[in-house]
């Protein structure tokens, strides 16, 4: 808001405080709606880019079991004297074996992490007394 004054007449002090307040209110009415649009812009492209990392997932967790069944049939196409659940029993022992790495690596670093606020209530190595 902008007081027009002509060349002959005064303005008061209270006038222009006005002004100046209302083109304060308003700068900050413009800014929390500008704030507000970057933020559910930012929002919206959070959640579709989740939402393709979900698609991705579960495309992959069916690949993946695609190709843990083709391994299951190659060692029996190759061992015919294996049998089947056996195939079944040594792919599903590596893939345990190889899951368990990244899980205890997972939960050392966990472990190794301090919570803000000091040690947590129940926590494995807490400080914290339960009573």
């Amino acid at each position: 808001m902008s007081i027009e004054t002509s060349p002959g007449s005064e303005v008061s002090v209270t006038g222009l405080l006005k002004g100046i307040l209302a083109d304060a209110q308003d700068l900050a009415l413009r800014h929390m709606a500008l704030f507000r649009s970057e933020l559910m812009e930012s929002l919206q492209q959070t959640r579709d880019a989740i939402v393709m990392l979900v698609a991705g997932i579960m495309v992959v967790q069916i690949g993946a079991l695609f190709l843990c069944q083709m391994c299951v049939m190659l060692l029996s196409r190759f061992y015919p004297t294996l049998p089947v659940w056996a195939s079944y029993g040594i792919v599903g022992a590596v893939l345990a074996v190889l899951g368990v790495w990244p899980l205890l690596t997972g939960f050392n670093s966990l472990r190794a992490q301090n919570p803000p606020g000091g040690n947590v209530k129940g926590f494995p190595g807490s400080k914290i007394d339960e009573r």
